[in-house]
C-alpha cells in the first residue's frame, strides 16, 4: 500500500517553520515601515532570535527529510508534469530562502558597525565576522530581496495546496499528506 501521508516528524516541523517563516515576514515588514519608533528596536532582539529558530529549525528539516526519504509519499498520480516540476522547484527555492534569510540577517547584524552583535534569546553568540558596513548593507539587500522572493513563493506554495485540495479532483490532492 502506497504511503499516504508525512511521517510525523516532518509534519510538525513543516508547520512550525512554515509559521514561523509567515510570522518573521509579517513582523520583518512591520519593522521595516517603523522608521526610528523605539517599539521597532525592542522587536529586533526577537526577531534575530526568532531568524535563528528558523534557520536551526530548517536545517533540522531538511535533515530529517534526507533521512527520512523514503518514508516520503510519492506525489499524487494525478498531477500534470508540469505541476509536479513547479512543486519541486517552489519547495526547493523556499529550502534555498528558509536558508538565505536568517544567514543574511545574521550577516547584516553582525557586520553592522554600530551593532552590539548578535544574540540567541539573551545569550550572546561569537562575533565571527568584522564589522563592514559594505557588508552589513549587501547581506541587507540580500535580505530584503530574498524575503520578498520568500513571500512569493509561501504565497504560490498554499495557492497550490489548497488549489490541489479544493478546486481539483481528489487525485491532486497534496494537502492532505501534510495534515
Amino acid at each position: 500500500m502506497a504511503k499516504l501521508r508525512y511521517p510525523a516528524t516532518l509534519r510538525r516541523l513543516h508547520w512550525l517553520v512554515g509559521l514561523l517563516v509567515i510570522g518573521m515576514l509579517c513582523v520583518g515588514t512591520i519593522m521595516a515601515e517603523l522608521e526610528d519608533s523605539p517599539f521597532k528596536f525592542s522587536i529586533y532582539p526577537w526577531h534575530k532570535s526568532v531568524g535563528l529558530l528558523v534557520l536551526i529549525l530548517a536545517l533540522g528539516f531538511i535533515a530529517a527529510r534526507l533521512r527520512l526519504g523514503r518514508q516520503i509519499p510519492a506525489a499524487p498520480a494525478g498531477l500534470a508534469p508540469w505541476e509536479r516540476k513547479l512543486a519541486w522547484l517552489t519547495q526547493r527555492l523556499m529550502y534555498l530562502m528558509i536558508l538565505v534569510m536568517p544567514l543574511s540577517g545574521y550577516v547584516m547584524a553582525a557586520t553592522y558597525p554600530k551593532g552590539q552583535g548578535v544574540a540567541f534569546f539573551g545569550l550572546p553568540l561569537p562575533e565571527l565576522l568584522d564589522k563592514s558596513a559594505e557588508l552589513s548593507e549587501l547581506a541587507h539587500e540580500v535580505h530584503e530581496y530574498s524575503s520578498w522572493l520568500l513571500t512569493l513563493l509561501v504565497l504560490l506554495h498554499i495557492a497550490g495546496a489548497l488549489k490541489h485540495r479544493y478546486f481539483d479532483a481528489k487525485d491532486k490532492d497534496v494537502l492532505g499528506r501534510m495534515l
